[in-house]
């Protein structure tokens, strides 16, 4: 199983690393920001995967709702929308704006790693399963 392997330890760093400074400010604004950035840098991701994912599905009957995107029940998105609708319209103070900063340089700079690990893993065809 792949998340046991060594290599997702960085992986499992940054998940720690979110959680971590998601927990250490209390600041609404920057929580929403912080998981705006979280949510943003893995659309494009979601938006690849989600087709392979979908014809996985159908070939092997099973069911992969995260990876084809389906992240969130319809009450949780009209929540979403709403907490959308309510912290796009809020002053960002400057002090509030270089915490985004460090947010949105913090996850690009972990999607950066977990995106090496992933290109060494093709290379190296280390997912072969012939």
């Amino acid at each position: 199983f792949i998340f046991l392997n060594a290599d997702m330890d960085m992986h499992r760093e940054n998940i720690v690393k979110f959680s971590l400074f998601g927990l250490k400010h209390r600041d609404p604004v920057i929580r929403f920001w912080f998981m705006m950035i979280l949510e943003l840098s893995g659309k494009e991701f979601f938006s690849h995967v989600g087709d392979i994912a979908l014809q996985v599905e159908s070939k092997y009957n099973i069911y992969l709702p995260y990876l084809c995107g389906r992240h969130a029940t319809e009450n949780e998105h009209e929540a979403y929308n709403n907490m959308y609708e309510h912290f796009m319209v809020k002053e960002i103070s400057p002090e509030q704006s270089d915490l985004i900063i460090q947010i949105t340089d913090m996850v690009m700079r972990s999607l950066l790693n977990n995106l090496d690990i992933s290109y060494r893993y093709v290379v190296n065809n280390l997912l072969a399963a012939r």
